[in-house]
């Protein structure tokens, strides 16, 4: 099974989300409201993480942040970060030059994300 950290600080999209990779079968998502969470939760050595879902606007840390220090801690650097926001095209194409792997509207269907999470994990 892979493991998909996945940071959303809405509740409901959190729990929607969670649900529908779960059911794939093939991921275990380990649900975070938060950046500064996430980052916690990966600086722990005894989890493991295949792939980072986040959200771009979160209280804390944003998703922006969060793939910054990741980016910028030798030990997960190469952890692949999928963005899953409502935001301006401007704003993900900032976020692709800025450490995020692949960018995905929420507006866009939820398989989508289960797409991208294989796409980047091989």
């Amino acid at each position: 099974m892979k493991v998909v950290l996945f940071a959303e600080d809405h509740p409901l999209l959190r729990r929607k989300v969670t649900e529908l990779l779960s059911s794939v079968g093939v991921f275990t998502v380990i649900p975070v409201a938060d950046g500064r969470e996430a980052f916690e939760y990966l600086k722990n050595l005894e989890h493991h993480v295949d792939l980072v879902l986040t959200d771009l606007s979160m209280p804390g840390m944003t998703g922006l942040q969060l793939a910054r220090a990741i980016r910028a801690d030798a030990r997960l650097a190469k952890l692949p970060v999928i963005m899953y926001s409502l935001c301006t095209k401007e704003e993900a194409a900032y976020a692709l030059t800025h450490g995020v792997d692949a960018f995905l509207d929420k507006v866009a269907p939820l398989e989508e994300i289960e797409t991208a999470i294989l796409r980047l994990l091989g």
